[in-house]
């Protein structure tokens, strides 16, 4: 990775140490009590920032500008072959048949945040860009999202996030963090960083 020597590896001992679940305290941009849903789910775990560097559509160094929610649609998985295990679907009804029932598509509450680049380290952006990262969570119609383990970005702070491309809406640059619980890092005022989860 090319980030300034202090930055190397973004402490990849240190998210080793602690790559299990944290609280997933600080989540979402809130400030007053809410309702609250706590979501559990399984995240792909990388044991090392070499591993989550070699899944990364792109690295990237950014300062947090903003924080806004979004519901965001995710059409059903579209399965095929004739291997049960892969494909669960295998012998239900299919389009045209009078039992078949269209899967409907499931809604997840993110927040989405304005982050401008500081420094490319790997992918496509540079410094000065723009881009919109997407984490699984947040403040949604008075009620707060949570998944276990994850922690939310502060606006105005500093962090180092591995991300992977999603589709783009109204033609802004869109990423996911690659693993809502490994693949963000807070910078530190030494320069270095540390996991934010």
């Amino acid at each position: 990775m090319a980030l300034r020597p202090a930055r190397a590896l973004l402490a990849a001992a240190v998210l080793l140490a602690s790559s299990g679940c944290a609280s997933g305290e600080g989540q979402g941009p809130t400030t007053a009590p809410h309702p609250t849903v706590t979501h559990h789910g399984l995240f792909v775990e990388y044991g090392s920032v070499a591993e989550l560097e070699g899944a990364a559509d792109a690295v990237l160094v950014g300062e947090v500008l903003s924080a806004t929610p979004e519901l965001v649609e995710l059409a059903p998985p579209e399965y095929a072959g004739t291997d049960p295990e892969a494909n669960p679907t295998l012998g239900a009804p299919e389009p045209g048949d009078p039992d078949y029932e269209a899967a409907e598509p499931d809604e997840f509450v993110y927040t989405v945040y304005e982050v401008a680049v500081v420094e490319g380290v790997e992918g496509r952006f540079a410094a000065g860009d723009r881009v919109q990262v997407r984490l699984v969570g947040g403040l949604w119609d008075g009620v707060l999202h949570e998944w276990h383990g994850v922690t939310h970005p502060d606006v105005g702070e500093t962090y180092a996030f591995f991300v992977s491309d999603v589709e783009a809406g109204d033609g802004a640059e869109a990423v996911e963090a690659l693993n809502p619980t490994q693949s963000m890092f807070r910078e530190l005022s030494d320069g270095d960083f540390e996991p934010l989860s």
